[in-house]
């Protein structure tokens, strides 16, 4: 009867651990994109998408908040989730990179069911709270509308009173729903002022502010658009009209076009970027040295550590060039060096090391004993073992350096067919093993072989 009792006790608690994880963390369907379209038009859901990637470190912090039980119960529930790996090349990522124009990572996208952009954030680590909140104001616009339109003080009168049974789902004060006369798509966009001739007192009217469209809008109109799309839209819509304006400008030199060049730079792979770099002088005349240093340097830090497509060596020589052309050449090695010990590419990290020792810094220990100890376990070609040992030992033997260094340097001399210089590094790093109180029984065992 125990037994029996025991057997059931662990059957529940199996099926109750599997139910409770199906609302621990959001359930992603991983990498698809059509088949999400086809999910939502069936299940009448909007759809949620998070781009990561392995190496992306603000992604791994959203883990936590996707394990949030609230949040994740309401995604389960009320959304088509979907996680696509921008790490790794696929049809899946190029589409809905080219489509939703994914430069930075974590960028977040809520989508209706035709995959229209509702809600965007780049770039950003949002709170559990804040997106449960953004979640809610898609899913229940009417209760979303109604509550963020109650009076804010009782001398309000132009606001309607407070609807009583109204759960307040608040994003901030300022933020309303409104429905895009281009996409038809239900986006959040910032509140108008009760003294904005556009105000409405209606609390169920969905309002957009719509200046024009496209090609059809004057220069002037289509600046004060980007402008007002970047501060008031949650879906990106600016981008396009930024493109559009520049479009109409034969002359970016002007004053105006500066200030709305440097404004709208985005990334390092706009032609904005390049014509800021290519134009330093003219810029930093306008806007001031300061703003346009720190502007660079944000965004080709972002570029290099965030961006979906990552730079190869000669990219990253050229982002750390416009930072500082003096340092460009080491910050751009170690820049690889460190990806790519941090991937695990180590053949490609020992390769790379030694033309940074050879060519950049000869004194970079750090970098060298990764390669030493890599090729001391795990080196084939003796001909680069041969040289990381002379790297080794020109930066150690005059160095107080732990008596691991030494126990590799003796492990390459050993591989590279060099006993006598074997035998000596191997007495060397006993020698400092016991004066650093260390074990050094594989080195003894190395020596005997000698």
């Amino acid at each position: 009867m125990k037994t029996l009792n025991l057997l059931f006790f662990l059957l529940f608690t199996l099926v109750a651990e599997q139910l409770f994880s199906q609302y621990a963390s959001v359930q992603f369907r991983n990498d698809i994109y059509d088949e999400a379209i086809a999910s939502a038009q069936q299940e009448d859901k909007p759809i949620f998408i998070d781009t990561w990637a392995e190496w992306c470190g603000p992604c791994k912090k959203m883990e936590p908040v996707f394990r949030e039980p609230e949040l994740a119960s309401y995604f389960n529930d009320h959304f088509i989730n979907v996680r696509i790996n921008m790490g790794h090349e696929g049809q899946v990522k190029q589409q809905v990179q080219r489509k939703y124009d994914i430069f930075f990572l974590p960028t977040l996208l809520i989508l209706d069911k035709h995959g229209h952009v509702m809600f965007r954030s780049d770039n950003k680590v949002l709170s559990a709270e804040e997106l449960v909140n953004i979640a809610k104001a898609i899913n229940s616009p009417q209760e979303y509308v109604a509550s963020q339109t109650m009076a804010s003080s009782v001398a309000d009168s132009r606001l309607p009173d407070p609807k009583p049974g109204i759960d307040k789902v608040k994003i901030s004060d300022d933020m309303m729903l409104s429905q895009s006369k281009v996409t038809g798509a239900t986006v959040l966009v910032k509140r108008p002022d009760i003294n904005d001739q556009n105000y409405s007192d209606d609390p169920n009217e969905k309002i957009l502010y719509t200046l024009g469209q496209g090609e059809q809008m004057p220069p002037e109109i289509l600046l004060e658009e980007a402008y007002f799309r970047y501060t008031q839209f949650s879906d990106g819509s600016y981008r396009e009209t930024v493109n559009q304006y520049l479009h109409s400008q034969s002359d970016w030199q002007s004053e105006t076009n500066v200030k709305f060049i440097f404004d709208f730079l985005m990334n390092t792979d706009t032609r904005q970027f390049a014509y800021l770099v290519d134009n330093r002088a003219l810029f930093e005349s306008i806007i001031g040295t300061e703003k346009v240093s720190k502007s660079i340097g944000i965004l080709v830090h972002q570029k290099l550590y965030q961006a979906v497509d990552r730079p190869d060596l000669n990219l990253a020589k050229k982002l750390f060039g416009h930072v500082n052309q003096t340092t460009s050449e080491r910050k751009a090695y170690e820049y690889i060096l460190n990806r790519t010990y941090n991937e695990g590419q180590m053949e490609k990290y020992v390769t790379l090391a030694q033309d940074y020792i050879q060519y950049v810094n000869p004194n970079d220990l750090s970098v060298m004993s990764k390669a030493a100890k890599y090729l001391s376990q795990h080196g084939t070609d003796r001909d680069q073992i041969l040289t990381a040992a002379r790297n080794l030992d020109g930066m150690i033997s005059r160095k107080n350096v732990d008596y691991e260094l030494h126990h590799y340097l003796a492990e390459l001399y050993y591989k590279s067919g060099k006993n006598a210089k074997a035998k000596k590094a191997a007495s060397k790093a006993i020698v400092i093993a016991k004066e650093q109180k260390k074990a050094y029984t594989k080195t003894e065992q190395l020596f005997s072989q000698l």
